[in-house]
C-alpha cells in the first residue's frame, strides 16, 4: 500500500502510477521508471507501451469508425468499447435512479451528474459541465466555427461525427421508423434515444420524495437532479470496484421497470 496515504492496490504496477501524485514526496527514486507521463496532456501511465497507446488520441488521426452511427476512434479498442452503446444490454444500474447504462465509463460519468460535480469550465462564458465532451461541444457554439462539410450537399458542421452521421441520409436514408409515430431516423440508435426521451411511458411513477408524477424514465432522471442531488451524492470511487457485470434488482430501490 501507499506509505504516504495508506491506500492499497491490486497490483504493483497501480500502485507505483499512483505515487505519482505524491511526487515530491516519493519514498523511492526508483519509481521514476514506472511513471511515463504524456508530455501533452499529462496524463500519467505505468508502462511506455500504454503511453504509446495513449498518444493516438492526440494526432487527430481517427481510423476505426462504427458503421452504426458513424462515429470514429483512433483505437480499436476504443470503438470496441463505444459498441456497446447499440447492444440492448445496460449490465450497469445507477443505485440511486435505476437508470441502466451499457459501460461502466457510462456509469461513472453519470454517478457525476448525481453527485453535482462539475469539474469542466467554459473559458468563454464560465458555464461548467460534469463531462468533458459536452463541455467541448459547448465551446464551439462561441466560435460559431464549421469546419467539416459534408461533400455530397455542402452541409456544414462543428464536429466531425455529426457530419459522419448526417452523410448516412445520403447513402442509407432514413431507415429506423418510429413504431408508434412513424418518425424516421438512420440509425437505431437514435430511433432508441427518441423513444426513450418520448415514448418511454411509466405508470404513475411518482417521486418517493416528494411525490411530484412523471410519465417517463427521462424525466425522473432531470427531476431527481434538479430537485433532490442532496440525497443522490455517492463515492464516486466505489465505481472502481465494479465487478465486470453488476446486477442490481431496480425494483428494490424503487424503481419502476
Amino acid at each position: 500500500g501507499c506509505s504516504i496515504c495508506n491506500r492499497r492496490f491490486a497490483l504493483k504496477a497501480t500502485y507505483h502510477a499512483h505515487m505519482v501524485i505524491h511526487r515530491e514526496n516519493l519514498p523511492d527514486p526508483n519509481v521514476q521508471k514506472y511513471i511515463h507521463p504524456c508530455e501533452i496532456c499529462g496524463r500519467i501511465f505505468n508502462s511506455i507501451g500504454n503511453l504509446e497507446r495513449h498518444k493516438l488520441i492526440h494526432t487527430g488521426v481517427k481510423s476505426h469508425a462504427c458503421e452504426q452511427c458513424g462515429k470514429s476512434f483512433a483505437r480499436k479498442d476504443m470503438l470496441k468499447e463505444h459498441m456497446r452503446v447499440h447492444d440492448n444490454v445496460r449490465e450497469y444500474l445507477c443505485a440511486e435512479c435505476g437508470k441502466g447504462m451499457k459501460t461502466k465509463h457510462a456509469l461513472r460519468h453519470h454517478m457525476k451528474l448525481h453527485k453535482g460535480i462539475k469539474e469542466y469550465e467554459c473559458k468563454e462564458c464560465h458555464r461548467r459541465f460534469a463531462q468533458k465532451v459536452n463541455m467541448l461541444k459547448h465551446c464551439k457554439r462561441h466560435t460559431g466555427i464549421k469546419d467539416f462539410m459534408c461533400e455530397l450537399c455542402g452541409k456544414t458542421f462543428s464536429e466531425r461525427n455529426t457530419m459522419e452521421t448526417h452523410k448516412l441520409i445520403h447513402t442509407v436514408g432514413k431507415q429506423w421508423t418510429c413504431s408508434v409515430c412513424d418518425k424516421k431516423y438512420v440509425t437505431e440508435y437514435m430511433l432508441q434515444k427518441h423513444v426513450q426521451l418520448t415514448h418511454d411511458k411509466v405508470e404513475a411513477q411518482s417521486c418517493q420524495l416528494c411525490g411530484t408524477k412523471v410519465s417517463t424514465r427521462a424525466s425522473m432522471s432531470r427531476h431527481m437532479r434538479r430537485k433532490h442531488p442532496e440525497v443522490l451524492a455517492v463515492r464516486i470511487d466505489d465505481l472502481d470496484h465494479l465487478p465486470e457485470t453488476t446486477t442490481i434488482d431496480a425494483s428494490s430501490i424503487g424503481i419502476v421497470q
